[in-house]
């Protein structure tokens, strides 16, 4: 018996707005991104290639939200790429370790995100990881 499939529907999202989709147990989506510029997890979606969530089927919420967390996850991006990049400058082993009266910090940033069960944790490591990534400084090798 051939499974039904659910009717594909099209959603145009402002700039810095998110499509929000949740999904029941067994169920599944495949979304695609026809034009415009999208990421998941901060890495970003390719124009016209389907992205499957399991199988394609309807979720049990979808919705667009206007309010989004990701400006802020950005900022934090920027923060620790700077720290980063200070890091690597003072990384020189013939540069004096730096003091508290140097008024910089030079360590790479060090990260512990912490929260109640199923409060973004694991998707803000996600973002946190990928935007890294796409800096394209090679931050993943060191």
């Amino acid at each position: 018996m051939a499974e039904e499939q659910a009717p594909s529907r099209q959603w145009v999202l402002k700039a810095e707005s998110e499509y929000r989709f949740e999904l029941d147990p067994g169920a599944s989506l495949a979304i695609k991104l026809i034009q415009g510029q999208a990421e998941i997890f901060g890495a970003e979606l390719a124009d016209g290639k389907t992205y499957l969530f399991y199988e394609e089927c309807r979720p049990s919420t979808e919705y667009v939200a206007e309010e989004t967390p990701m400006a802020a996850y950005a900022n934090l991006h920027l923060a620790f790429e700077a720290m980063r990049v200070r890091a690597i400058q003072h990384s020189d082993a013939a540069v004096k370790p730096p003091t508290e009266s140097d008024g910089e910090n030079t360590e790479p940033p060090r990260v512990l995100i912490l929260g109640p069960e199923n409060s973004g944790k694991t998707t803000l490591s996600k973002i946190l990881i990928n935007y890294a990534t796409r800096s394209g400084q090679g931050w993943w090798t060191n």
